[in-house]
């Protein structure tokens, strides 16, 4: 059976897009509590943590709190 791939084609590129943006702007712009609420910030926060906890470097690191 043949199936029409274009649709999942679209969808993959155009999460694929969304990953290299984010991934531009994270390394190029720091983060601006001036333009991000509270709440924004939060959520900003427990994404990027979800994320990096899928690697072994992260949970191998000190947390930021211990270093003081």
């Amino acid at each position: 059976m043949v199936t029409d791939q274009s649709n999942e084609h679209a969808k993959a590129c155009e999460i694929q897009t969304l990953i290299d943006e984010i991934n531009y702007y994270i390394t190029r712009y720091t983060v601006n509590h001036k333009v991000l609420q509270d709440s924004e910030l939060k959520q900003l926060y427990t994404l990027i943590k979800k994320n990096a906890e899928q690697f072994s470097s992260f949970r191998n690191q000190v947390p930021l709190a211990a270093n003081s």
